[in-house]
């Protein structure tokens, strides 16, 4: 009965996106060509993906995730709110399938998918948690890097006024560069490959970030005129926790130490040292 529950949550996340892209095909119209190649790109990505959910629980789940999230945002800021609805609802059926995923982990009780027990990334609760902060917090930067690299002129122009507004040299440059440095948090973080690398590095662009866009000038409140630098810094200290806290077992980096035998230093780089880990665990009383 659980696996039916499973199977029929992916498999209505694979129909949401497909109903998506058949809306999609009839309502958007004036929506320009590169967008809508990002959109059916990433959403064909998302469907592989969800596929090999049926035989694997972890990366596919993460990329599956990406995908649906990116597909939103564009959608989102093109005004196609009528093909949004679906790939909502396919990414509601991802948020269960994590407490699924997680539930059945705390309470080792394996998963079974075609008819072969799942490895068990045996995680405490605890670690679960803050799994959920990382992948919530890397795929947060979604937003920002899609609208400078996927979502066509339109946001792109926005960005690049935005930019020179401030008076950054060669605005349109810097939007790529900043969308770039986004990704590579979403993947750092969010997907959780090279995540002790990718969080200081994401740190540091948000700290720069912070300070180019006058924030530490313009008081502590987010709620003040232009905000104030305190969303941005509790980012940055969310995200630098994970320098130290390294990946866990739900990520790229979780998987690819128990498929493969990587060399230290590559472990120190992900944070999958197997001292921290046992380290890391909480105690069960």
């Amino acid at each position: 009965m659980h696996k039916q529950y499973y199977s029929a949550l992916v498999g209505v996340a694979i129909i949401g996106i497909f109903l998506s892209l058949i809306i999609l095909a009839f309502t958007a119209h004036g929506v320009p060509a590169n967008p809508i190649f990002f959109i059916v790109l990433l959403s064909l990505c998302g469907i592989i993906a969800l596929c090999m959910m049926y035989r694997y629980l972890c990366v596919p789940f993460l990329f599956a995730t990406f995908s649906v999230l990116a597909v939103l945002r564009i959608l989102g800021l093109h005004k196609c709110f009528i093909p949004m609805i679906p790939v909502i609802i396919s990414l509601l059926c991802l948020v269960i399938l994590f407490v699924y995923i997680a539930y059945h982990d705390v309470k080792q009780r394996p998963i079974i998918l075609q008819s072969k027990p799942q490895e068990m990334f045996n995680m405490s609760a605890y670690e679960w948690h803050l799994s959920f902060i990382r992948i919530y917090v890397g795929f947060d930067l979604i937003a920002h890097c899609a609208e400078k690299l996927f979502a066509g002129r339109i946001p792109f122009r926005a960005d690049v006024s935005a930019f020179a507004h401030l008076n950054v040299v060669d605005p349109s440059f810097f939007v790529r560069f900043s969308g770039l440095c986004e990704l590579a948090g979403v993947i750092s973080l969010g997907l959780g490959l090279l995540t002790r690398v990718g969080a200081l590095g994401t740190s540091l662009y948000l700290i720069v970030a912070t300070i180019i866009g006058h924030h530490f000038l313009k008081g502590f409140i987010w709620a003040l005129p232009g905000g104030g630098w305190e969303y941005p810094v509790m980012w940055s200290v969310f995200i630098l926790s994970y320098v130290v806290l390294g990946a866990d077992e739900f990520s790229i980096d979780g998987v690819l130490d128990r498929k493969f035998n990587l060399p230290i230093w590559l472990k120190k780089l992900m944070g999958v040292m197997e001292s921290d880990k046992n380290n890391f665990k909480v105690k069960k009383i």
